[in-house]
């Protein structure tokens, strides 16, 4: 029989009895969030979020390409208003009602098949505005404006992305009516005041956007945890482009000799996107003048800082312009209720009218700026840098206070 030295035997013993000499087992991937099947939108329910779905899908059948286009004839805009107007009178219906916003996250990359037809549906109301405008049918234009902004503000409900189409929605109606509110008659501006009122009453507070965008940022974190379980970095680069070359070459290396960094490298990831997410909670209770960016900790190691910047970067300024465009909302309020009381009584409201949140300038904290003697009147915000320069904006009525749109 063969003898087994006493050395060799010792070192086999040895190597049993401690772990440096087993195959090290690789660190497990954890699952940060599990995907689930957005909700079937029914027909019949007394749900906005449902109609406005059903809409979109009528609007992408009866105009195609109206959601893809990028430029438009006057013809184009004719026929396109056509093909949507009993559509629009739907997603009036669907706006009448109250709204539970059904909010699926995502992965990145995956496509919303609702953005077209909203995106439809969107044109052929700021269009239908101006041809209401044009035509002095101020019933029609009033009408729009509202469920413009009622439909818009409520996308504001979903993620940054449903968020991006309402808010420019909202902007673009109001740009194409507010430049004529001194020709609008009192009864429809009092109307106009009031529904945008509503409109902004329902969608008082930006909580579901913040918590479905940082969803989404978790989601983006586990797509790329498997990716990187599945060793597809190609398509990591194929997605993102030359940008993040250096963070998908860390994370080759990563999986090539340390392994152990795994974990860790993930979790860092994924708070990030919290910690994100809970900063945009806390800018939301301070004025819109004195926001910041959230920056991360001095010195902090970020190895995904160039993926992060990819996939956490839309919340803040969609955050930043749900604010600015309530801003600007707010004001056609109070120039409405003012040229209204022009109209009536000859003379302006001696001080700010509307409801109480309706006078708060988000960009300050306080009351907008107002000033009225006989049937004139100034209203404005101080707008991003925080202070009073007397009404003095420019031609986008932007800065440095900003006002309504005026021809």
């Amino acid at each position: 029989m063969k003898r087994i030295s006493l050395p060799l035997a010792f070192t086999a013993v040895f190597c049993l009895a401690i772990s440096g000499c087993r195959k090290q087992v690789d660190p497990a991937y954890e699952t940060f969030v599990t995907p689930t099947k957005p909700r079937v939108a029914q027909s019949g329910t007394s749900n906005a979020w449902d109609g406005y779905v059903l809409a979109g899908r009528q609007a992408n059948q009866a105009s195609p390409t109206a959601g893809e286009r990028v430029s438009f004839t006057p013809g184009m805009k004719v026929e396109i208003r056509r093909e949507l107007a009993p559509t629009i009178t739907q997603l009036g219906r669907a706006a009448g009602q109250p709204l539970d916003f059904s909010f699926t996250p995502s992965f990145p990359f995956d496509v919303d098949e609702n953005h077209k037809g909203w995106i439809a549906l969107s044109r052929a109301i700021v269009w239908e505005i101006e041809a209401s405008v044009s035509a002095q049918a101020w019933p029609r234009a009033v009408d729009m404006m509202n469920l413009a902004a009622t439909f818009g503000l409520d996308l504001t409900q979903g993620d940054a992305s449903d968020a991006s189409i309402g808010i420019s929605l909202v902007n673009q109606a109001r740009q194409a009516l507010a430049p004529h509110l001194g020709k609008i008659p009192p009864e429809q501006l009092q109307r106009l005041a009031s529904g945008l009122t509503r409109a902004m009453s329902r969608n008082e507070s930006a909580d579901s956007l913040i918590r479905n965008e940082e969803a989404n940022m978790v989601m983006a974190v586990q797509w790329v945890m498997d990716r990187h379980k599945s060793r597809e970095f190609g398509e990591i680069r194929e997605k993102l482009g030359r940008e993040v070359r250096e963070a998908v070459d860390y994370l080759e290396s990563m999986e090539a000799s340390r392994k152990e960094e795994r974990p860790g490298y993930f979790r860092g990831f994924r708070d990030e996107a919290l910690e994100m997410a809970a900063y945009s909670r806390n800018q939301m209770a301070v004025p819109l003048s004195a926001w910041k960016e959230w920056e991360p900790a001095k010195g902090a190691i970020r190895p995904w800082r160039r993926l992060a910047t990819h996939f956490f970067t839309p919340l803040y300024p969609v955050l930043k312009s749900r604010q600015d465009s309530i801003t600007r909302l707010r004001l056609v309020v109070i120039s409405s209720l003012s040229l209204a009381s022009i109209q009536r009584k000859g003379v302006a409201p001696a001080t700010l009218p509307g409801t109480d949140g309706i006078k708060i300038d988000p960009y300050s904290g306080q009351d907008f700026i107002y000033r009225a003697v006989g049937t004139e009147f100034t209203v404005y915000s101080v707008g991003r840098d925080g202070r009073d320069d007397g009404g003095e904006t420019n031609e986008n009525f932007s800065e440095p206070d900003i006002t309504i749109e005026r021809r």
